[in-house]
């Protein structure tokens, strides 16, 4: 439903940490991804990790990718909560906190 927040899994959160690094939409911006993809990947897994293993993950993003084998990991449609034209993110949610990673942009 548009102007709330969709279930994803663990895959899809550590995917979307990863867009969320680039300040962008898009791996594209981030420099040198296919080199760092691991590293990358690897960041976003400890930052998860926090959350424990029973963990929960929302997100605002309407098409939440999964993991790709090139540069293309994108997200092209999200449900903007503020009144920026760009507003995404991620909240994760433990039995004992919450985190919340977005981004907003005016386009």
């Amino acid at each position: 439903m548009e102007g709330s927040l969709n279930a994803v899994s663990r895959d899809t959160a550590r995917s979307l940490l990863v867009i969320l690094s680039s300040g962008e939409e898009d791996v594209r911006h981030i420099p040198d991804f296919e080199s760092n993809r691991q590293r990358l990947y690897g960041c976003s897994d400890t930052v998860l990790s926090r959350f424990g293993p029973d963990a929960q993950f929302w997100t605002s993003v309407d098409d939440p990718p999964e993991e790709s084998d090139g540069t293309d990991l994108r997200v092209s449609e999200w449900y903007a909560l503020t009144v920026e034209s760009m507003d995404l993110g991620l909240v994760a949610v433990s039995p004992t906190e919450v985190g919340v990673f977005w981004i907003c942009n005016p386009l």
